[in-house]
Parts: structure tokens; sequence; C-alpha cells
């Protein structure tokens, strides 16, 4: 894999696992949430992510790699800031 695809796919998948613990908090902290829900989401985003990782890494362009990363950081933040 060259370079310029792995970084963006490492950062991708980070971000992801960041996302993944987000998304379980904010799911936690939902009135009525069982533990069945909170490891649901988690599940669900853990595939949804480890799926971009994979396009980011060998399917999608470079740039629009670079761009997933880029909104991922952006949703990250509109999370935790709402959060």
């Amino acid at each position: 894999m060259e370079v310029w695809r792995a970084i963006p796919a490492a950062l991708f998948g980070a971000g992801g696992i960041v996302a993944v613990l987000v998304a379980m908090a904010m799911a936690r902290d939902r009135r009525g949430a069982t533990h069945l829900t909170v490891a649901t989401t988690g599940l669900v985003v853990l595939i949804v992510v480890a799926g971009l990782t994979l396009a980011v890494a060998g399917l999608l362009p470079v740039l629009v790699g670079w761009g997933m990363v880029f909104l991922l950081a952006m949703a990250l933040l509109a999370m935790m800031h709402a959060h």
C-alpha cells in the first residue's frame, strides 16, 4: 500500500475508534438506554467505520480519502461539542 493511501486510512481508522466511543457514550446517555442498545450502536458504527477505512485504503481516490478524514474530524468536533 502506498504511503499516501496509508496515512489517511490510519487517520480515518483512529478517528473512527473515537467516533465509536462517542456514539456509544451518546447512546448510553439517552433515556431508557439498555446495555444492548449501547452495544448495538457501537457495533454498527464500528462496522461502518471499518468499511469506510477499507474504502479509503484501497478503493477511493486519495483526495476523497483526505476529504473523508476532514469530514470525520469535523463530525467528531461537532459531536463532542454537542455532548
